[in-house]
């Protein structure tokens, strides 16, 4: 079985998670790089307009996909493991998603995973 791995700036990243845990509703973010084989090399993130919750995030203009996107971020805020709900399943695939992360947060730690719809996922690496 290929594993996937999954190649973040370290900087990218971290800015991401500021974002997130700057609100209590879900942020979402696309992610901006490519992909060699079975390994993903994230060097941005764009930020399309949304519209969110505490619960779920929707993107204004669904089909306005950046170049070079290869996937999706979105934060689960206020939440003490990571889970993937049938909806952070659906999204992707509809979104043509080749990868896709969870980032959730609570007071005092945090969790970042990523997956993808067909293959075992995988190994983070912040670079």
């Amino acid at each position: 079985m290929n594993l996937l791995r999954v190649n973040l700036d370290a900087q990218v990243i971290t800015k991401f998670k500021r974002r997130a845990r700057a609100t209590k509703k879900e942020v979402l973010g696309r992610l901006i790089g490519t992909q060699k084989g079975d390994e993903f090399f994230v060097t941005r993130i764009s930020y399309p307009k949304t519209r969110s919750t505490a619960s779920w995030v929707q993107e204004q203009k669904p089909h306005a996909r950046p170049r070079n996107c290869i996937g999706t971020l979105h934060s689960h805020p206020n939440e003490r493991f990571s889970f993937v709900t049938p909806d952070d399943i659906k999204g992707s695939v509809l979104d043509g998603d080749r990868v896709f992360g969870i980032f959730t947060w609570w007071a005092c730690g945090e969790h970042l995973d990523f997956y993808s719809v067909d293959k075992l996922v995988m190994d983070v690496v912040e670079r």
